[in-house]
Parts: structure tokens; sequence; C-alpha cells
């Protein structure tokens, strides 16, 4: 399974677009670690081919219209986190404060989060950990997202 990731797309229309493309032809599953920012850029996964799953982020104002929009295009809002128990995935929008205690914790595989705007990707342990960084491109000036070949544990972060 390749699971695509994406976060902080911060209400970037064309580059959202541009990714689901890609992700349509990629990826078997689409996570989104949050900052989706306004309801209008969910309509936008309506034209995702592999289902949706996200997470609010800091600056998701207005969650219930998210919520009620993303039912709408097909997009799985899980409030704060989301859990793939059968592929012991753990995602969120930011982790700053207890990463290092969830990594060393080897509870997941698999942790993914978003927040902080820098795409990285390491291991700790047998904890694979995943930003897949800004799609957006505001503050680095790169728009990234990542792509997880589950069964192998190994990421990779791709810029557009």
């Amino acid at each position: 399974m390749i699971i695509g990731v994406i976060s902080d797309s911060h209400d970037r229309v064309e580059v959202v677009s541009e990714v689901i493309e890609r992700l349509n032809e990629e990826a078997d599953i689409i996570l989104h670690a949050g900052d989706l920012i306004s309801p209008f850029i969910v309509r936008l996964f309506e034209k995702a081919k592999p289902e949706v799953h996200a997470v609010y982020g800091n600056n998701d104002g207005d969650r219930r219209t998210l919520y009620e929009w993303g039912l709408k295009a097909g997009v799985q809002i899980h409030g704060d986190f989301f859990v793939m128990r059968e592929k012991k995935l753990f995602m969120t929008h930011n982790i700053e404060a207890y990463k290092e205690a969830l990594l060393s914790s080897e509870i997941f595989e698999i942790v993914i989060a978003g927040h902080t705007h820098r795409a990285e990707v390491r291991r700790e342990g047998r904890t694979l950990f995943v930003n897949p960084g800004e799609l957006c491109g505001y503050l680095s000036g790169r728009k990234t997202y990542a792509l997880i070949d589950v069964e192998k544990k190994h990421a990779t972060i791709i810029e557009l």
C-alpha cells in the first residue's frame, strides 16, 4: 500500500489540484495532516480517486463546515488525530510537544504530523516519522508532499 501524505495546504487551490492529480496515479490512500483552512478547499478532493482522511490543524477555524463539506466531498475528517490500527499508523497536525515520547514508545510503526512546514523523514527504532512539509510553499518556498510505502516502511519527500 502506498500512502500519499500532504499537510499545510493553506488554501492553495492550484497546488492542491495538482497534487490530487498526481496522487490519483501514485497512491492507494491520501492522508492530510491538517491546515486545510477553508471549506472550499475540501471540495477539490471530490476529484480524488483514493479515499481521503484528514485531521484538523491549528489554522482550521470553521471545523463544523470543514467536516460537513468533507462528508459531501468524500473526505473523512477525524478530528485532532487519526489512527489506522491495521497499519499501526498515527496522524495528527502538531506533535511537537510529545513527538520524541511518542516515537520512542514504538506504539506505532508510522507517525505522521504537519504544522512545522519542514519536510522530515526519520526512523526512531521501529517507528517511521514523516512530516510531508508544506504543500502551500509559503514559508519554505518548497511545495512538498510524501509517499509512504507501508510494507517497506519507507517514505520519500516529493517536491512539486
